[in-house]
């Protein structure tokens, strides 16, 4: 060798380090995911203190609810397990 370093393709090396431990990973964030879940329904549940409302800012009346704006917020269920 000439000692020269020949870089890897970012899919190669993308592809490689999600398959790197998949299985534990992927348990790993389900049980993550299912503990955070438990502990932030007991929370909700189970407050502390009672609720406080928050009052309506300048910028949340600029801003409408849009509900086409709510796919992209649910798909962070399908990128969740995506961790490199």
């Amino acid at each position: 060798m000439n000692g020269q370093v020949v870089p890897t393709p970012w899919r190669a090396e993308l592809w490689s380090r999600m398959r790197y431990c998949f299985v534990i990973k992927t348990a790993g964030i389900t049980a993550f995911t299912w503990l955070f879940f438990i502990g932030y329904f007991h929370v909700l549940r189970n407050p502390v203190y009672p609720a406080t409302p928050m009052p309506l800012t300048v910028v949340d009346e600029w801003i409408g609810f849009q509900p086409a704006a709510l796919w992209p917020y649910l798909t962070l269920w399908l990128y969740l397990g995506f961790a490199p």
